[in-house]
């Protein structure tokens, strides 16, 4: 979704959705950038 753009996300969404279009997109972005992904076994490095 992010390697598509914004832009080109309203202007598909905008056919099944033409009020709602650009808040939609803006939504999904917003709860994507909220997203963090913890790896078991990951942390800081000790050297």
């Amino acid at each position: 979704m992010p390697k598509a753009g914004r832009h080109k996300l309203v202007q598909v969404i905008r056919s099944k959705a033409p009020r709602l279009d650009q808040r939609l997109i803006d939504e999904a972005f917003d709860a994507l950038d909220e997203q963090t992904v913890v790896v078991p076994g990951t942390g800081p490095s000790t050297l």
